[in-house]
């Protein structure tokens, strides 16, 4: 729910723009990206979202982030979370990568729960497609030893590569 004061709407693409008092100025020292970032009086977050009937804002995820794969729109948090709960996977990340056929093709990067007997690509398939809707589940799998993460443990998505 927005505090008093503030409002929040659902712009083009269903992205999400807050208004009031709370509002930064803008960059500093950058003032074509502070025309960007508050077009219209608003602040244009870069998430997407959208308001239900009481007026409480459910956030799908960074617009950035989002994987389009043969037209169908794939957030990865929510995939991680379903992925997280294979027994075979200790961790993940959701990217996309290019893809002739679909446009982007969904790539689970999975931390093995046992390095030595790491998930197959159809048995994470089937997980997420039986949670997820199979159109969202992942078309490839990276194992990795670690997922790249800042010091405060917040995933490094632009270093998991293409």
């Amino acid at each position: 729910m927005p505090l008093d004061g503030v409002t929040v709407e659902i712009g083009e693409g269903g992205e999400v723009a807050l208004g009031g008092p709370t509002l930064m100025r803008g960059y500093r020292g950058d003032p074509v990206a502070t025309a960007a970032a508050l077009a219209g009086g608003r602040l244009r977050t870069g998430d997407a979202g959208h308001l239900d009937a009481a007026a409480r804002l459910h956030v799908a995820g960074r617009i950035a982030e989002v994987i389009v794969s043969g037209g169908v729109k794939v957030w990865p948090g929510p995939l991680e979370a379903v992925l997280r709960e294979h027994p075979g996977v200790a961790d993940v990340a959701v990217t996309g990568a290019p893809d002739p056929e679909w446009g982007e093709r969904v790539v689970a990067v999975v931390v093995p729960a046992d390095p030595a007997r790491p998930p197959t690509l159809e048995e994470l398939r089937d997980h997420a497609g039986a949670r997820a809707g199979r159109h969202r589940a992942p078309r490839e799998l990276r194992i990795v030893d670690a997922l790249p993460r800042t010091a405060l443990g917040k995933l490094r998505r632009g270093r998991l590569g293409p």
